[in-house]
């Protein structure tokens, strides 16, 4: 699992070789346990594709944080994605697993402050300013009824098309290095053994 606590995750580029252009990201991997994320008081900023994107099955727990200025990407003549936090077909949090957004501030995201894509998610208290909209979800798990969701003052639930979201591809960056070992520094003489006896 991965806690973050007063962090600031700002200014990740997109890359045509490299994928990104996000600022954290957690999903559910094959044979592996789901994912365990908790960022509390931090500041999230200027992603071009999201500043968080989490992917299935996990615990997410986003608390008192700001996440502002996802400008979108190029897409043609039109703009893509720049979402505050793009989820992928997660559950509403109960307090073990799930999607909890609590006390953050939402703002000035060029897509969706919170884009739920088959997804859903438990919303309390969050502050929502600039956002095209400030939520919007899509696919199956928009037709469960959720009362928190009322919060966000500017909605597009389970509209008549399904907005694409920006494909995430990232490809492993190694870098060759040579490795210089030093030699051990030398190493001091042992002291002389004195032998004595009674005189």
């Amino acid at each position: 699992g991965l806690s973050l606590e007063r962090a600031t995750v700002t200014d990740n580029r997109e890359s045509p070789d490299l994928g990104g252009g996000v600022g954290i990201y957690a999903g559910a991997q094959r044979d592996m346990e789901p994912p365990n994320l908790v960022i509390e008081e931090s500041i999230i900023s200027q992603h071009p594709v999201s500043g968080i994107w989490l992917s299935g099955d996990g615990a997410y727990e986003l608390i008192g944080n700001t996440i502002t200025g996802g400008a979108g990407v190029p897409h043609g003549a039109t703009v893509r994605c720049g979402d505050g936090v793009y989820a992928a077909d997660t559950t509403a949090f109960d307090d073990s697993t799930g999607l909890l957004l609590q006390d953050n501030t939402i703002t000035s995201n060029r897509g969706a402050g919170i884009f739920l894509d088959n997804a859903a998610a438990f919303l309390d208290s969050n502050s929502w300013k600039d956002n095209t909209p400030d939520l919007l979800v899509q696919g199956e798990a928009c037709l469960i009824e959720h009362d928190d969701y009322q919060e966000a003052p500017g909605q597009e639930l389970c509209p008549e098309w399904d907005r694409p979201s920006c494909s995430l591809d990232f490809a492993l960056a190694l870098r060759v290095a040579e490795l210089e070992l030093s030699p051990p520094p030398p190493r001091a003489p042992p002291f002389p053994t004195v032998l004595g006896g009674a005189g």
